[in-house]
Order: C-alpha cells, then sequence, then structure tokens
C-alpha cells in the first residue's frame, strides 16, 4: 500500500566457466489456496512460492524458455507453455505438497514464428487458451485445436474478466482487444 517492494526472487543462470547471469520472471498464476507459481524464462524453470511469497523452490526445471503458465479449473493440471519453439507441455500437479509429476506434450503451434507461445488462460470446460504467435489459440483439455481467434497484431496475453466472466482480453504489442466467449473463465 505504501509502494515498498519487496523481492521474492532474484534468478540466475548458471553457465560453466562463466559467472552467474541474472535472469528475470515471466508469468504468474496463483491458485485458489494463494500457492505462487511463477516462470523463468532464462532459468528454464518455474518456480513455486507459499502463499505469503517465501519459501521458492522449483517445481519444473527442464524447459526451453518457459513463458505463459495456468492451471486448470480443478487445479490438479499445470500447463506452461515453451515461447520460441512454440510448444505447450501440461503435467500432474499435487497442490498440497507442490510436487508436478508426468510431464507431457500437450500442443504445438505451427508454422514457426519470430513471435511464441506466450500467456494462458482456461475457461470454466477446461480449455486452454494461448496467445500468440499472431492469434489466441483454443485447445481442448485433450489438446485438441478447438478455435484459433485471429488478432490484428501478436498477442502476448489473454484473461477473461468483465460481467459475467465471458470478456476474453487479449493484450497485443501496442493495444488491448476484447471479445464476447460463450463460455467463462474461471481466474
Amino acid at each position: 500500500k505504501d509502494g515498498s517492494e519487496t523481492v521474492l526472487l532474484e534468478p540466475v543462470r548458471k553457465r560453466e566457466g562463466k559467472p552467474d547471469w541474472r535472469v528475470g520472471v515471466n508469468d504468474v498464476v496463483v491458485d485458489r489456496s494463494g500457492n505462487i507459481y511463477v516462470t523463468v524464462p532464462g532459468a528454464g524453470s518455474i518456480y513455486r512460492f507459499d502463499p505469503e511469497g517465501g519459501n521458492p523452490r522449483v517445481l519444473i526445471s527442464d524447459l526451453q524458455g518457459p513463458n505463459g503458465l495456468m492451471l486448470s479449473p480443478d487445479e490438479n493440471l499445470i500447463y506452461a507453455s515453451e515461447y520460441k519453439i512454440q510448444r505447450l507441455h501440461v503435467w500432474d500437479l499435487d497442490a498440497k505438497t507442490g510436487v508436478a509429476t508426468n510431464k507431457r506434450f500437450f500442443a504445438e503451434v505451427k508454422p514457426e514464428s519470430d513471435y511464441g507461445c506466450d500467456g494462458m488462460t482456461v475457461d470454466d470446460q477446461g480449455n486452454l487458451y494461448c496467445a500468440g504467435p499472431h492469434a489466441v489459440r483454443v485447445w481442448s483439455p485433450g489438446g485438441e485445436l478447438l478455435e484459433t481467434i485471429k488478432v490484428p497484431e501478436s498477442p502476448t496475453n489473454c484473461t477473461f474478466a468483465g460481467e459475467g466472466g465471458s470478456m476474453l482480453y487479449i493484450t497485443g504489442r501496442q493495444n488491448v482487444y476484447r471479445i464476447e466467449m460463450a463460455t467463462k473463465g474461471v481466474r
């Protein structure tokens, strides 16, 4: 409230024979219990924090530039996008223990682009929405591409908001767009 800042994590990338290199975080999602999940693209990791922001620990560490991050509506799955290689993966998530297991490929965006898979959201049907490149793509919980929502510029993120939660807001590089959907967001 007073404008002060508290740093929760200053991640570094370890480089053999070279000094550690500071890297930033990218995306964040908070579960219903208040646990905080963040992607750290430069370290190839996803971290989990306790609700107060303490006890940061690596949840997942084998990714190439993780960017977007989202939980399924029941919070039993965690999704992550790898920006440059345009792949999405999903893991089973035990929210009580904070353990992610059973990594599996979820979807891939083609053709390749300079803009990659970015921010994500989910709707009340469990469909996953991923911004970029050049559109927002909607996948079923089973990984089937259901829809491609074209956007005038490459989108960077998306979320549901508005009265009833059925308005999909999409951020672009310079503008914000919105579209009324038949489904509702869950966060």
